[in-house]
C-alpha cells in the first residue's frame, strides 16, 4: 500500500547514521533484508493467519486435555498442518521482493549490489545481452525457489496426514 520509494526514503533517513546501539545500516545487506522483510510483512502475516485459522480448535483443545504444553502443541500439531500455507506466504513475499526494483535501486550501493540493481545498471549502460542474461538468471532463481517450496509444502502435507 505504501509507495516503495517513500518507504525506502524513510529507511535511508532512519539508518543513514548510527542511533544509540543501532549502527548505521545504509549500504549493508542487513538493511536490504530488513526493509524487504518489513515491506512484505502484511502479505506474509495475512497468509499465515489464514492458514492458522483453517485449523479446527478441537485439535489444539484435545492436545491441551492430554497435557501437552504450548510449544510441543505448536511444533507437533499446528505447524505441520499449516506448513503449506506458511510456506506459500513466504514464497509470495520472496517473489514480490525479487520483482521489486524501485525500493532496491534506492538502497543498493556498489558493495551491496543485488540482481535487480545489476539489471538496472546494465539497462542504463545499454547492454541488452547482459540485461537478458541477468533477467533469465533472476527468473531461474525464482523458479528454483518455487520448486523447492512446492516440494517442502508437499512433504509437509504428506507428513501431516
Amino acid at each position: 500500500i505504501f509507495p516503495a520509494l517513500a518507504f525506502g526514503a524513510i529507511y535511508i533517513g532512519m539508518f543513514a547514521r548510527p542511533f544509540g546501539p543501532i549502527p548505521a545500516l545504509y549500504g549493508t545487506f542487513a538493511l536490504l533484508v530488513l526493509i524487504c522483510s518489513v515491506k512484505t510483512l502484511p502479505f506474509t502475516s495475512r497468509t499465515g493467519i489464514a492458514a492458522l485459522l483453517q485449523i479446527d480448535k478441537s485439535l489444539e483443545e484435545a492436545a491441551r486435555v492430554q497435557g501437552i504444553g504450548w510449544f510441543r502443541r505448536m511444533v507437533r500439531i499446528i505447524v505441520p498442518i499449516a506448513a503449506g500455507g506458511l510456506l506459500s506466504g513466504m514464497l509470495l513475499s520472496f517473489i514480490s521482493i525479487m520483482r521489486e526494483l524501485s525500493l532496491i535501486i534506492l538502497l543498493v550501493t556498489p558493495s551491496t549490489n543485488v540482481l535487480a540493481g545489476v539489471i538496472y545498471n546494465y539497462q542504463n549502460q545499454d547492454m541488452p545481452q547482459l540485461v537478458g542474461v541477468a533477467t533469465v538468471l533472476l527468473v531461474a532463481i525464482v523458479i528454483a525457489v518455487n520448486l523447492v517450496v512446492r516440494a517442502l509444502s508437499t512433504k509437509a502435507r504428506v507428513g501431516a496426514a
